[in-house]
């Protein structure tokens, strides 16, 4: 579940027009701030779930949670916000699936050979490599992809590498973290071949993702959320209010997509052979029992 949150980043492909932006640098202070602000979110909201297995839900009125539990995804924005030299775009998305377990989930999103086909149009080529310090509670991937982005106006292609981690906690929780070591916008959208920008010196959008989900298993099927943070060059005065709107729509699709994606593995009774995500039995637990009760 790494790159299933860089849709949200390629929001500017539908707001600006690549081919009259100019080329921008990245300013080194301005990753820094990027970095700091996802920094605050580990050390905050994800270091609470890993401590205590709580989730957004377990904290919202009965109504809430009537609209979750009815299978309903729910999208909010977290911060659009313009800072010195660029932009951050922080959404969060949570949902259920019925009738599967964090195994299937893995199954799915380990999967990255089928990336391109879970999530086209947005996901071109996907690569992944399982490093050697992976173990059973912590599978660590390298991934190299290819995103794409069309509008009325724009095309858009961008090459990435990175950096994922699928944590489990214990047998009914998951983690996964993922960040990007470089993202490079093609040249060319249609023509690949003729290679990229130099990193950090493009039309800037898509700079850096961070991507966490909080997943776990309770009642017959699997709870999920997600923090989805990118980085892009700054959203001129008076089209905040449109990006925010393009961003929803993108973590609202990724939302679903992987949604279908984790459904349609379980009909399959798919497996990755190359990923072990077995673990001993699981102990019983009753139902309607869980971290919240």
């Amino acid at each position: 579940m790494n790159t299933l949150p860089l849709a949200c980043g390629l929001v500017l492909t539908a707001t600006l027009h690549a081919a009259v932006l100019p080329v921008q640098h990245l300013d080194k202070k301005t990753a820094q701030e990027f970095d700091t602000y996802v920094s605050q979110w580990e050390s905050g909201p994800h270091a609470g779930y890993v401590k205590d297995r709580h989730m957004w839900i377990d904290a919202q009125n009965p109504a809430r949670r009537a609209e979750f539990d009815a299978l309903k995804p729910i999208v909010e924005c977290r911060t659009e916000a313009n800072i010195p030299g660029g932009h951050i775009h922080h959404f969060f998305g949570t949902f259920r699936i019925p009738g599967v377990n964090l195994d299937t989930v893995l199954r799915t999103v380990e999967n990255y050979s089928r990336y391109p086909e879970y999530f086209q149009p947005d996901v071109l080529r996907s690569v992944a490599e399982l490093l050697p310090d992976s173990t059973p509670e912590d599978q660590h991937f390298k991934i190299d992809m290819d995103l794409a982005s069309s509008t009325a106006w724009v095309d858009i292609a961008l090459h990435g590498g990175y950096d994922a981690h699928y944590r489990r906690l214990d047998h009914y929780h998951l983690t996964t973290v993922s960040r990007s070591l470089f993202i490079q916008e093609y040249r060319d959208a249609h023509h690949l071949g003729w290679g990229t920008f130099p990193e950090g010196n493009d039309h800037g959008l898509l700079w850096r993702t961070y991507t966490s989900w909080h997943i776990r298993e309770r009642d017959g099927g699997v709870d999920l959320e997600v923090n989805s943070f990118s980085l892009t060059r700054s959203v001129p005065l008076g089209l905040g209010w449109f990006s925010a709107k393009k961003a929803r729509e993108s973590v609202e699709k990724m939302v679903t997509r992987t949604r279908d994606a984790i459904q349609r593995n379980k009909r399959e009774g798919e497996r990755v052979p190359q990923v072990e995500t077995s673990i001993e039995a699981k102990p019983a637990r009753p139902k309607g029992t869980g971290p919240e009760a």
